[in-house]
């Protein structure tokens, strides 16, 4: 039978206790963490759903929810609750920037869509619908870029989005992993919507996030955090 303990190299001695040697980085420190803190990543995400009923808690909702991931990536251990509401009220309003300028470039995706729908021509068409393209994938790079950096680092707003865009450039391969995974699983959601509510209701904001942290620590630790000097 496959073993679950095996793969994260945890190894019992019996009557010695149960010794832990998670791995450093990757996928396999993800599905670690991700087994490890299965219970926890279900109580955040209902506690991150809970916080994202008034539409303008959102963006610091998802604030909070980077910041528990974050500190479970990087320390191996978190606070659900105290660290969700701490960041909660730390980013509240200057979350809110961002947030409106990631829906402005998913919003602008969506008006091309719809034009590209109705217009007559085939060469506008196609034109429209590289358009939607291209501003899609830099809302989900910016949006995932932004929003771990935000409670990872003391910048201001227009520092955020420079450091972010420079990540974009820097980092091509994290770019094309991040536009697959969470694009892909967005439209496998609103796909399949309303079968994927039970997922999406018990973990699936919860694993998407701790995903993207886990992806993104190392770059941001090496090309923004030992530059800047700024402590999580």
């Amino acid at each position: 039978m496959f073993d679950l303990d095996s793969l994260f190299g945890r190894k019992a001695a019996l009557g010695k206790g149960v010794n832990i040697q998670p791995p450093k980085k990757g996928i396999a420190r993800f599905l670690f963490l991700a087994y490890t803190h299965f219970a926890k990543l279900i109580g955040l995400n209902m506690l991150f759903l809970l916080f994202c009923i008034p539409v303008i808690t959102i963006p610091a909702a998802v604030s909070g929810l980077n910041r528990v991931c974050v500190l479970l990536v990087r320390e191996g251990t978190c606070s659900v609750w105290s660290d969700f509401i701490k960041e909660f009220k730390c980013s509240f309003f200057k979350s809110i920037p961002l947030a409106v300028f990631c829906a402005f470039l998913f919003a602008d995706a969506a008006i091309c869509v719809y034009f590209g729908q109705i217009v007559e021509s085939d060469g506008t068409a196609a034109l429209l619908l590289f358009a939607a393209i291209i501003l899609c994938t830099l809302a989900i790079l910016i949006s995932c870029y932004t929003f771990v950096l935000l409670p990872l680092v003391a910048l201001r707003n227009r520092d955020i989005l420079r450091d972010a865009v420079s990540l974009i450039v820097l980092q091509p391969k994290t770019d094309l992993f991040l536009v697959i995974f969470v694009g892909g699983s967005i439209a496998a959601a609103t796909a399949f919507f309303p079968y994927t509510v039970p997922i999406i209701a018990v973990i699936w904001p919860a694993i998407l996030s701790l995903a993207v942290c886990t992806v993104l620590n190392e770059p941001i630790q090496n090309r923004i955090v030992d530059q800047t000097r700024h402590p999580i």
